[in-house]
């Protein structure tokens, strides 16, 4: 008998539907108990039967754009009914959710800038049930924001020993994995370190970088080949994975 694997994102989804389907029974039956912005039962119950046929298309085939839409539409709805710290909990679930699905690489500030503004108007809303909620979303906001942010930072180190083992061994960094490496003890130029740099934490092609510093594409090459010698690795994928294990800066 041939092992089953189970996919840990359709597991998800499947109990994302399951959430929607009881939000949308529990909204006919249940009174609206907080009113900001949104005074209407209907909208409430409309707003969940809406996300809830969608995550039913997600569970079929998973499409990003639809996910972000109910993730969304979910947290203002909870947000602009009272209880603020499910939409904000669903907020950075959100972010999550497009961090791994890598939808910040291109464009990030333009992607994530207005779903921030949603967000924020989102707290300000329920100004309307008194200032303490609004303080208390925006608190219980950049708690999140602070926690998920360390937990990735340590997350970075932790899941080194998944690395291929000629990234591990690397004899060129004296620095121990985890610990702050400053590009500037190599010699590297600026341009050098802004490549490395945008690599790094923007996960930028040679193309990319190409674009954004207008300099030829051979350019580029010609940096990085050298920067290979400096850090002992054969190629871009091996350079990435050996300074992901620390915490780069300038």
């Amino acid at each position: 008998m041939k092992n089953i694997r189970i996919n840990p994102e359709r597991v998800f989804l499947f109990f994302s539907s399951v959430f929607l389907l009881v939000a949308f029974l529990a909204s006919l039956v249940l009174p609206l108990r907080y009113k900001t912005l949104i005074t209407s039962q209907t909208v409430v119950t409309v707003t969940h039967a809406i996300c809830f046929s969608l995550s039913i298309i997600t569970l079929i085939k998973p499409i990003i754009a639809l996910e972000v839409i109910i993730v969304l539409s979910e947290s203002v709805l909870t947000m602009m009914t009272g209880y603020s710290q499910l939409g904000v909990f669903l907020f950075y679930a959100l972010l999550i959710l497009m961090f791994v699905k890598e939808q910040f690489k291109t464009h990030p500030v333009a992607r994530i800038l207005p779903i921030v503004i949603i967000h924020a108007l989102s707290i300000l809303a329920c100004a309307k049930l008194g200032w303490v909620h609004v303080f208390l979303g925006f608190a219980s906001s950049f708690f999140y924001m602070a926690f998920f942010y360390w937990i990735y930072d340590i997350l970075r180190t932790k899941l080194a020993c998944f690395l291929p083992a000629e990234t591990k061994s690397n004899s060129v960094i004296k620095e121990k994995h985890g610990e702050p490496l400053h590009l500037t003890d190599y010699k590297l130029s600026e341009r050098q370190m802004d490549f490395v740099l945008d690599n790094l934490h923007e996960n930028c092609t040679y193309k990319d970088l190409s674009e954004k510093y207008f300099v030829s594409l051979s350019t580029v090459k010609k940096e990085f080949s050298i920067l290979f010698k400096i850090f002992g690795v054969k190629n871009l994928e091996e350079l990435h994975l050996l300074l992901l294990q620390y915490k780069v800066s300038r």
